[in-house]
């Protein structure tokens, strides 16, 4: 397949119509150069080809369904022996956090910001002693 790359990469490719219903379709250049000459397909045979071509889907589109159940089924058997104890290798997130800390009741006088304090006093200003003696 190197041909048909290279071929693709320098620009060596040309489709060239050749009648009315045909057309050559050139690879290459030189003695390395591949040319098909390319027919229009009559309606029967388009509907033929249409017809294989759906049914062909139809049998991929259910085998990609009966591999889709496998896969499920195989997740679900992990997971059933993750349950029962079967290590810890994958994490699902499924499992809840068992025992959650509760936070400490609120004390009077300490601080929000910083719990392990208490707070400050406002300043109250310079109290001077007046003595009337």
């Amino acid at each position: 397949m190197p041909l048909f790359r290279s071929a693709f990469v320098h620009g060596d490719v040309q489709v060239i119509q050749t009648g009315s219903r045909s057309v050559t379709l050139s690879i290459g250049q030189g003695s390395k150069c591949i040319s098909i000459k390319l027919y229009e397909a009559k309606a029967l045979d388009k509907k033929t080809d249409m017809q294989n071509l759906i049914i062909r889907l139809a049998e991929q589109s259910i085998d990609l369904e009966t591999k889709l159940e496998k896969a499920n089924k195989s997740l679900d058997d992990v997971k059933a022996q993750k349950g029962a104890g079967a290590g810890g290798l994958f994490d699902y997130g499924d499992n809840k956090k068992k025992a959650q800390a509760k936070a400490p009741p609120k004390q009077v006088g300490m601080s929000a910001v910083n719990p392990g304090s208490k707070k400050r006093k406002k300043a109250r200003g310079v109290q001077f002693d007046e003595d009337d003696d």
